[in-house]
């Protein structure tokens, strides 16, 4: 009994001991940052990133370590309507005001992943303001209804369990560093590593993604529709 177990657990322990060694070198000579180790984009084959995934990822990298003291979070009317230059003419200089409001289709309980999130990563934050439209007032379906078309359409979907996942949840213990190099793997394999694709292309091609990428980081993550053009 005692060889048959020693059988299958000494290749278990030579499988454990390869990754580990392979993931303490993806960290040591690459060095990638922690927010990239997700799996919140699909780098999926000949397609486009979808808008409203590209904005959490963005926001939640850029700023899981500002220390804001208010936070704000919810849909697109907050993350297009408020400006938080303007709201911090009201404020101290030492009160900062930081919108991460993104999309309907994040839910409620994407709303709350937000603001744990914030919490976790920024001890100087004491206020969450949760911001939205009277057209998505709290239900079923708006909290915990992942894959719940929030506007009639099958294509767009609730993914706030998927913030709970990779950015709050017990799995970001298991977020090994090789993951962030999900991008270049994918490009060698689809892309015969860049010959059929440009290699440092943006997620997504389209004039509002562009516009966000501009002005996001220099107006503590406010961006508006057209504001270019």
């Amino acid at each position: 009994m005692l060889k048959m177990i020693l059988k299958y657990i000494s290749p278990l322990i030579l499988a454990i001991f390869i990754i580990l060694l392979i993931e303490t070198a993806v960290q040591h000579f690459w060095k990638p940052n922690r927010f990239d180790q997700v799996n919140i984009l699909e780098f999926a084959f000949v397609k486009d990133e979808t808008y409203q995934r590209l904005v959490m990822h963005h926001k939640l990298k850029e700023f899981s370590n500002r220390d804001p003291v208010i936070v704000q979070s919810g849909d697109s009317s907050g993350f297009f309507g408020i400006d938080p230059r303007i709201v911090e003419q009201s404020f101290p200089d030492d009160v900062s005001y930081y919108n991460m409001s993104c999309c309907a289709n994040l839910g409620f309980k994407g709303y709350l992943n937000v603001m744990k999130f914030m919490k976790k990563h920024s001890p100087s934050m004491r206020m969450f303001v949760l911001h939205f439209t009277p057209y998505t007032m709290p239900n079923a379906a708006n909290w915990d209804g992942d894959g719940a078309a929030l506007w009639g359409s099958p294509d767009i979907t609730v993914f706030g369990d998927v913030l709970g996942r990779e950015y709050v949840g017990w799995q970001t213990w298991f977020q090994l560093p090789s993951l962030a190099l999900r991008r270049e793997v994918t490009d060698y394999v689809y892309y015969r590593n860049g010959k059929l694709n440009q290699k440092d292309r943006p997620f997504m091609k389209n004039e509002n993604y562009y516009e966000f990428l501009e002005n996001y980081k220099n107006t503590k993550v406010w961006t508006c529709v057209c504001c270019n053009r």
